[in-house]
């Protein structure tokens, strides 16, 4: 995370940071404890604070959480278990249903209520269906800050190498193989150059997934998908670049594809928006990015996972709690490797980086959003995932019997939501 310099939203940040002087409800000596994840940018999180504390006199512990979100969302419930000091929560997509499903966390309909003009503020500028997203049966529990997708992330050293033209927006299948085959050399030194790496995580894959117009289970996530036949096949086609047209490596445990990009080890990748940093920070600017290859005629998706604060229902100091986790909420504290979910911050951040070349797509595209598949059993439901594409395309097991396996296992999974 770092701060937006310039914010348009002054009656939203304004009420925030004074509603609580301006009640005086405030105690003497309160701390608050909020938890984000390790990986965030903690020496711009504490500086965003600070008008926070100053203005409040409520100091505020922040408390990182090693690990992926599976990891983060174990270590959360396990503190939580253990009675340790915590009051908020930051948690994308992937916690949402957990921590509203367990009664962790408190709706804020209240704090709307009182501060309608500066939620209505916000709203108007939010990007469609974010704000929804944290809606559950009718209450609100929390205000989004920031949102990913997967998007194809392009060498354009490699493209150009290659003779081609910047892909199509509603690139298909023979489409997409076509550039991954023409970008897919052997080298002088008697290297490959690989033209894909495979998208081998949960959010990367569901990308591919809503693409060949299918899902991972349910909508009410209560029964397996697995065994549908458009899911088998672009478990086949991963399987199939890498050991039939061999565009793309064995994506073994340690690579890291974004730094094989960026080597021109590899030419696509597919990722959301956090690889930026690390293009700015090596001065790597001859990347592109395009929408994910559409494989069933019909809607064009974008999945979407999206962050926020939660307070949690034991916290000793719901008020200001709350409070806190609307300041959090606010543009300065919209990260750099997100897209804001306010457009007016996106507008701002997304171009200032100059990367991608094309960065507009992070916030202008005529994609439909769909929201990542994250039931309450979220951590069980992706480690299955992440094992059967481990299975298929390292261990190189039969598609059909991995799947019919696994749909077992998830149908076991899901089974406490019926």
């Amino acid at each position: 995370m770092v701060m937006v310099k310039c914010m348009k939203l002054s009656t939203f940040v304004l009420t925030i940071v004074l509603v609580l002087t301006a009640c005086n409800r405030v105690e003497p000596g309160i701390t608050l404890h909020v938890a984000f994840r390790g990986n965030y940018d903690r020496g711009a999180i504490r500086a965003g604070l600070e008008p926070w504390i100053q203005e409040t006199g409520i100091n505020v512990n922040v408390v990182w959480v090693e690990g992926d979100w599976p990891e983060y969302l174990t270590n959360i419930q396990l503190m939580v278990a253990n009675r340790q000091a915590l009051d908020l929560v930051h948690a994308a997509s992937e916690g949402f249903e957990m921590l509203i499903g367990l009664g962790l966390v408190a709706p804020i309909d209240d704090w709307i209520e009182d501060n309608r003009e500066a939620f209505d503020d916000f709203a108007r500028d939010a990007m469609p269906g974010f704000i929804e997203a944290l809606n559950f049966k009718g209450q609100q529990f929390g205000l989004p800050d920031a949102w990913n997708s997967i998007v194809t992330h392009i060498n354009m050293n490699l493209l150009e190498e290659a003779g081609l033209e910047r892909p199509p927006a509603n690139w298909d299948r023979e489409t997409f193989l076509y550039y991954a085959k023409s970008m897919t050399r052997i080298r002088g030194d008697g290297t490959r150059q690989f033209g894909v790496f495979v998208p081998n995580y949960y959010f990367a894959f569901q990308g591919w997934v809503f693409n060949n117009n299918t899902t991972f289970m349910s909508a009410d996530f209560t029964e397996s998908n697995l065994l549908c036949p458009r899911l088998a096949d672009i478990y086949q086609f991963m399987y199939d670049l890498i050991y039939v047209y061999q565009v793309a490596p064995i994506p073994e445990p340690g690579m890291d594809e974004v730094q094989m990009l960026i080597n021109g080890d590899v030419g696509m990748v597919w990722a959301g928006r956090w690889p930026i940093s690390r293009y700015i920070s090596l001065g790597f600017h001859d990347v592109m990015i395009n929408y994910v290859p559409q494989f069933h005629p019909g809607t064009h998706y974008m999945n979407a996972g999206v962050g926020s604060i939660f307070t949690l229902r034991t916290t000793r100091h719901m008020d200001e709690a709350i409070q806190l986790a609307m300041f959090l909420s606010s543009p300065q504290f919209m990260e750099t490797a997100s897209i804001p979910v306010l457009r007016s911050v996106a507008e701002q951040l997304v171009p200032a980086t100059g990367v991608p070349q094309n960065y507009e797509l992070f916030f202008n595209h005529t994609a439909t959003i769909k929201h990542l598949e994250a039931p309450a059993q979220y951590t069980e439901v992706a480690t299955l995932i992440h094992r059967t594409l481990s299975d298929v395309l390292i261990n190189r097991r039969d598609v059909t019997s991995v799947l019919q396996e696994a749909h077992v296992e998830l149908n076991l999974i899901l089974s406490a939501n019926r």
